[in-house]
């Protein structure tokens, strides 16, 4: 059959009325919505409205309606501040306005008469936040400071309501639905496998983390109820937001070692912690773009222009396993004359490494061009090898039937860009754009190429389903606008994948 290429196109319309609850209101940022009054609780219409963000210099210039209202919208997850002025009034300034991606924050205003101007620090207590309880947010307070065991950033979804683990593929199922029937997107570009199902690296990769967990700043998980935009499937949406520079210097570096002869037993007297090594770092900040002209060296960008963020994590997982074949008395039936009888007459192969051995990287990089426009493009590559992975017991079944011929190695590499383009083609009206192209390689190789011989005593030669090797590639390009009448919010667009 000659090659070919499937391609889906979405168009969606959602009509949404102020001071409606909503589940989710964008991929990767958050609004800021509210309604500008004087001290009699009249409405104040025109009045100017900015709202700001210190950390990267980003400001979005807005005015009131009629009935003094207002709206923010495509506000990256931060902290914002909120200005008010209008004639005849005084300027009223609000800061703490923590935005988190998907949320929607109402900000109520009032101005004093003259001269007198306001300054207010918003506490949690304060904000409403207009979106379903059955929605639930992992900040990036709980991410950097809630103990893990691998560093996957997907672990802390288990942690949110309707959550467990798919026991029949071992992916993340929500309410419960399939592992595969959820929708997983980092930056608002899709992560998923579309052979296995269920997010890129995850399955068949032997629980190795496949982007830093350093790299994530916040992920909103809906399990329901979600908006039109995220559909796809019916089994949830996990939406992730990676960090970006701002316009301080920021660095980590962590070293995490776990010997084996050290842990703790069950129990059962069984060691269930195999040793593991995890190391590595990030680094972010204000970028200084080198320029030369005839006047020689110079840069540009830097504080409020330009940023970058870069992380690095590596993982070396080591476990020992040996192969315990069942019925001794069975003792020379089938393999013999060849080295591994001699070990089947033992009742034992090995004792080997299972090993889960795996490196990522990403960069990221984030310019504001101008008042209106702001471009963000992500790079990162995970690659995960895993020695004698395939039919190993647990780490609480060190032993397994399966003869080492019977094994292979599990391994997953992967490369994806993602960029956004974000335009404020007006007060009211914005347009976002974008673009990911994410290719992903999981060769599984064998570790002997034998006829396959099974009995009650164990299991010899290639499983059936290696050497394999899935490859894929994603291309998807989505751009949606979203604009302001009234009290009304129209968004409509269309996802290419």
């Amino acid at each position: 059959m000659s090659k070919f290429v499937k391609l889906s196109f979405v168009v969606l319309l959602t009509l949404s009325i102020s001071g409606l609850t909503m589940a989710q209101s964008e991929a990767t940022t958050g609004r800021i919505t509210g309604t500008v009054k004087d001290s009699q609780g009249a409405a104040v219409p025109n009045a100017s409205v900015t709202v700001s963000n210190p950390s990267d210099g980003f400001s979005q210039s807005l005015t009131t309606n009629e009935n003094g209202e207002f709206t923010a919208v495509q506000l990256k997850p931060g902290d914002y501040t909120v200005e008010v002025t209008a004639p005849g009034f005084g300027k009223s300034t609000q800061t703490g306005y923590h935005v988190e991606v998907g949320s929607a924050l109402n900000a109520n205003i009032a101005l004093g008469v003259g001269a007198v101007n306001e300054e207010v620090l918003v506490t949690a207590a304060s904000v409403d936040i207009s979106q379903s309880q059955t929605t639930t947010n992992i900040n990036d307070k709980s991410i950097s400071q809630l103990p893990i065991n691998g560093r996957r950033f997907q672990d802390f979804v288990l942690a949110t309501p309707t959550a467990q683990i798919d026991p029949s593929r071992g992916q993340i199922s929500l309410v419960g639905q399939r592992g595969i029937n959820g929708n997983v997107q980092i930056d608002g570009g899709d992560y998923n496998n579309p052979f296995f199902g269920g997010l890129r690296g995850g399955e068949r990769s032997n629980q190795a983390f496949t982007i830093p967990q350093g790299a994530v700043r916040e992920f909103q998980v809906v399990p329901a109820g979600f908006n039109a935009e995220f559909g796809r499937s019916t089994g949830g949406v996990i939406s992730v937001v990676t960090q970006s520079g701002t316009n301080d210097y920021h660095g980590s570096a962590f070293f995490v070692v776990r010997p084996e002869k050290y842990a703790h037993k069950n129990a059962f007297g069984q060691v269930a912690a195999p040793t593991q090594k995890q190391f590595g770092g990030a680094v972010g900040g204000p970028l200084y773009v080198p320029r030369f002209g005839e006047g020689g060296r110079s840069t540009t960008g830097g504080k409020d222009k330009s940023f970058f963020f870069v992380a690095y994590e590596e993982q070396r997982l080591s476990q020992t396993r040996a192969v315990l074949f069942n019925n001794l008395h069975l003792a020379g039936v089938g393999a013999a004359g060849t080295a591994e009888a001699l070990n089947f007459a033992l009742g034992l192969e090995g004792p080997y490494a299972q090993t889960n051995n795996a490196k990522v990287f990403l960069a990221r990089v984030d310019f504001n061009l101008n008042q209106r426009n702001q471009l963000s493009i992500r790079y990162n590559y995970n690659t995960n090898t895993a020695l004698n992975a395939v039919t190993a017991g647990t780490s609480l079944t060190p032993t397994t039937p399966n003869a080492l011929s019977n094994n292979g190695t599990e391994g997953d590499n992967s490369n994806t860009v993602v960029g956004q383009w974000t335009s404020f083609l007006t007060a009211t009206t914005v347009s976002e754009v974008r673009a990911q192209y994410s290719k992903e390689n999981r060769p599984r190789l064998a570790n002997e190429l034998s006829p396959l011989l099974q009995g009650g005593f164990g299991t010899f030669g290639t499983v059936s389903f290696l050497p394999t090797t899935e490859s894929d590639y994603r291309v998807q390009l989505v751009n949606n606008l979203t604009t302001i009448r009234g009290n009304h919010t129209v968004k409509f667009g269309g996802d290419l994948n």
